[in-house]
Order: structure tokens, then sequence, then C-alpha cells
């Protein structure tokens, strides 16, 4: 058997023919591509029998056995089980379990995730910071305005409002653009490395995506409570005398 690897790279099919060590060998079938896996990778392999393995290459044992557990949590059983057998005068095999590795990589990507989420803190940090001094400058540049909207009859309610819904837009739009660059940038992450792209639209993804358009808004709008605090509290009598 081969894999679908190969058999794309070589054009091979069921029934054709492979050469290895000067032996013709027949394709008797194809195996579905497996990706990135720990231990033997299929992919881009040639599988034949035990017999015909050790005709072609003058040997009669194993460098590497591969156990596989039905249960995750029976690993380390299997694991001290196989040693006492077989390393009770010594250490005649090595015995590795997979499921350190993978605690290990489960580990890495949450130290990565955890530094990206603290990235996405320090830019939510800014980003207020950015729209309390926009909201800020646009009450300053706005007092005679204000002034004359209280002249003539707005209240302070109605005053923060308008500002607060200025905020809101503001959030809205701008955290509209960041999930689109963000999805945008995943994509091409994914289609480049991965060359697979399901994951973006499954649903987590695009929850994590909404939740952080949301998250971005409530920033703008905390934001932009002190400007609009400020503006509904001004005198329109002062306000109509700032230079």
């Amino acid at each position: 058997m081969v894999d679908l690897t190969l058999a794309d790279k070589y054009d091979l099919r069921v029934g054709s023919r492979v050469t290895l060590k000067d032996t013709d060998l027949k394709v008797v079938g194809i195996l579905a591509e497996q990706g990135f896996g720990i231990g033997v990778n299929a992919d881009q392999a040639v599988i034949i029998s035990h017999r015909m393995f050790s005709k072609l290459y003058d040997t009669d044992g194993y460098d590497q056995v591969i156990v596989q557990a039905k249960n995750i949590e029976d690993v380390e059983t299997i694991k001290a089980a196989i040693e006492n057998r077989l390393n009770r005068r010594g250490e005649v095999v090595t015995v590795v379990a997979m499921n350190a590795i993978l605690e290990g990589a489960n580990e890495f990507f949450d130290y990565i995730s955890k530094f990206l989420m603290g990235i996405g803190a320090i830019s939510l940090i800014v980003a207020g910071v950015s729209i309390l001094n926009v909201m800020l400058m646009s009450t300053m540049e706005r007092t005679k305005e204000i002034g004359i909207m209280k002249a003539i009859g707005a209240s302070r309610k109605e005053i923060m409002t308008m500002f607060l819904l200025e905020t809101v837009i503001l959030g809205v739009f701008g955290s509209l653009i960041g999930g689109v660059l963000s999805f945008a940038g995943g994509f091409i992450i994914n289609s480049i490395i991965l060359k697979d792209i399901s994951y973006l639209f499954a649903p987590s993804s695009l929850l994590y995506i909404i939740l952080g358009i949301g998250f971005g808004v409530f920033t703008g709008l905390i934001g932009g409570l002190y400007p609009a605090w400020k503006a509904s509290q001004l005198k329109p009598l002062d306000a109509l005398w700032y230079e």
C-alpha cells in the first residue's frame, strides 16, 4: 500500500507497479492522508508485509513498535507494564509515552495563548485611552456647540446620550474593522501554513470574533463615559464664552 501523497506525486493507482530494492511490487491499496502526527507517520510511505520487508532488507526484527491504548488514561499503566516486562534486568528497550509529548505541546500552546491575550489586553487599553483622548478633544472643540444646545433647552441627559452614541459608533466601526482584519489574517495564515481554513468557520472561532467585537465596543463605551459626562456638565454661559 502507498500513501495518497505518493500516489498523487507518482500517479499511482491500485494495480500500479513500484520497485523496491530491485523487486517489483503491486499496489493493492492507497491510504488516506493522515497529516502530522507523533510516531510512525504513514504519509509519504510505502507499507509492505513483514515477510517481504525481511526478505528485502535481510532483517528479522523491529527497531520500533507502537502500542496504541484505547483510553489515554491507560497510557501510564501500559508503559509501566511494558517496562516491568522487558526492562526487568536492565534497560533493554526505551519506552516513551506520547501523552507526555502531548501535554508538553498543550502547555506550550497555553503559554502562547496567554501571551497573545496579554497583547490583546494591552491593545484594548491603548484603544480605550485613544477613544478617551478623541472624545475629550471633540468635547473641547464643540464647547460652543454644546453651549448653544443647552441654551435652547437641551438637557444634561440628552448631551451625554449624544456623546455616548458617538462613542458607540466609533467602537462599533473600529471593532468591525478589527474583526474583519483578524478573520482575513487568520484566513491567510491557515491557507499558507495549515492549508485548511475549516477552523475559521467553526462555531467556536466565529464566537471568539463576535466576543472580540463586543468587547471592543464595550471598551470604547467605557473610554467615552468621562468625556460624555464632562460635556453634559458644561454650563451654557461658560460654554458660549469659551475660546
